[in-house]
């Protein structure tokens, strides 16, 4: 057997054996019914936020009114807005507090919901259970004049942890009256909607009762509530997640996954998805309280400052330096795609699975792009992320967009141009690799047309 030969028997035995070992877990955790339950319920609330997050760029728009000069045309657009937004505040910050500054409601809705429809249960029925439960924990009530309100402020993301967990526990105590079948049963003649009705009282009532007891103790305990206290129990996850050695180990993580075929949504997005919208909120509390931000992992930077940038960086040298039909080929069709961030043509047409020679830069350019974003995000130099953008918007526009700081785009650009740098020989190599194989194959079939 040629030494070629062995190479490729050898990195084919080899992942197998990773495939025998990782595949398994993947599927495990893909198929896990909490976890899945938690991925999916955050992707229902991403309407909710791209629409607070419009509403918030039109009513606080980044422009300081004190400092710019209505020097051209441009400048005087800003300062025309910021006085618009100044005059119409009281209307157009109205659906960012319905939305981003109540995000712990649709976070209970979408978790309880996603779950109780794996089960196959009533989802809605569920959503109504898991929100009374939400609005009986973080109820919080202002008095003015001598009469009593309740407030929003509970609502937030100083909530987020304990709707995604309550959410899963209502249901789970819904699901075993179900299957246990304590209900309230009435007669056949009684309508369908009435029984209904009746028929989850049970269920509620309990959530309700051991929730409010919960509260209630933790706050005797502790002075401070129940969704405090879960808050508290999860902030060091919180603040792994958004140090810089976890961010890294992540997107390590990440790329060896895709590097085996390997989705890492279904592992690594069941962790991260939840912490990233809720750095994402959080900031963009912050941003409208007028505080300064507090998380740098915070909505697609991740991916935005990360290996999006790489793919495409990679798009652009297969069409200007390399000569394989392959990659040729592959970047015509690639580069409409990778620009809007889809990168599957990418990963499974050159392909960077299961290649060593393109696991290598990504994993080098990965950890460049984020150490470097993270250290400007860090110090101040560039704006953190307070807004969801739409999927699929391009890469730099998406970068500006998602914290409204044109000095995104210098470091986008700068990303850009170290990855095409950094791929630049691995490419070259590849590409080689792949002409030799072309040329051999043409030889061998001009040699048998000869014959």
């Amino acid at each position: 057997m040629s030494e070629t030969g062995e190479k490729v028997s050898g990195m084919n035995k080899f992942q197998a054996s990773l495939e025998k070992v990782l595949m398994p877990i993947s599927e495990k955790m893909s198929k896990q019914r909490h976890l899945g339950a938690l991925r999916d319920g955050m992707m229902l609330m991403i309407p909710a936020t791209i629409v607070g997050g419009i509403f918030m760029i039109l009513a606080m728009p980044p422009v300081n009114l004190t400092t710019l000069q209505p020097t051209n045309f441009f400048f005087s657009f800003l300062i025309a807005w910021k006085t618009w937004a100044n005059a119409n505040l009281s209307w157009l910050i109205v659906p960012y507090y319905m939305t981003i500054g109540i995000i712990s409601v649709y976070v209970s809705a979408g978790v309880s919901y996603s779950l109780a429809k794996s089960y196959e249960m009533n989802p809605i029925t569920n959503v109504i259970s898991s929100l009374i439960v939400l609005f009986t924990v973080t109820a919080s009530s202002v008095t003015v004049d001598k009469s009593s309100f309740y407030t929003t402020a509970g609502l937030g993301t100083n909530s987020m942890f304990f709707a995604m967990i309550s959410a899963l526990i209502v249901v789970e105590i819904d699901r075993a009256f179900e299957v246990h079948h304590i209900t309230i049963k009435m007669s056949d003649v009684v309508p369908p909607a009435v029984s209904g009705a009746f028929s989850i009282l049970y269920p509620v009532l309990a959530n309700v009762t051991l929730f409010l007891l919960l509260n209630l103790g933790c706050t005797a305990l502790t002075g401070a509530g129940l969704a405090s206290l879960m808050t508290t129990i999860f902030s060091p996850l919180v603040g792994a997640v958004n140090s810089l050695p976890g961010i890294l180990f992540l997107n390590f993580l990440n790329t060896t996954f895709w590097f085996f075929g390997i989705h890492p949504a279904g592992i690594t997005g069941s962790i991260t998805t939840p912490l990233a919208t809720m750095g994402l909120t959080a900031n963009a509390e912050a941003y409208a309280a007028g505080e300064p931000l507090p998380y740098v992992f915070a909505g697609n930077v991740n991916s935005i400052f990360g290996n999006w940038t790489t793919y495409l960086g990679l798009c652009l040298l297969m069409m200007w330096i390399c000569r394989s039909s392959q990659l040729k080929a592959l970047s015509k069709v690639a580069i409409g795609p990778s620009l809007f961030d889809i990168n599957e043509p990418m990963i499974f047409g050159i392909p960077t699975m299961m290649n060593i020679l393109m696991y290598i830069p990504m994993v080098i350019c990965g950890a460049v792009n984020f150490t470097l974003a993270y250290v400007c995000m860090a110090t101040g130099l560039v704006g953190k992320f307070y807004i969801n953008i739409p999927a699929f918007t391009p890469v730099p526009l998406a970068a500006f967009l998602s914290g409204m700081d044109w000095r995104a785009l210098i470091l986008w650009a700068v990303e850009f141009a170290l990855d095409m740098a950094i791929c630049l020989p691995f490419m070259k190599a590849y590409d080689k690799q792949l002409l030799d194989q072309e040329n051999e194959t043409a030889e061998a079939e001009a040699a048998e047309a000869t014959a």
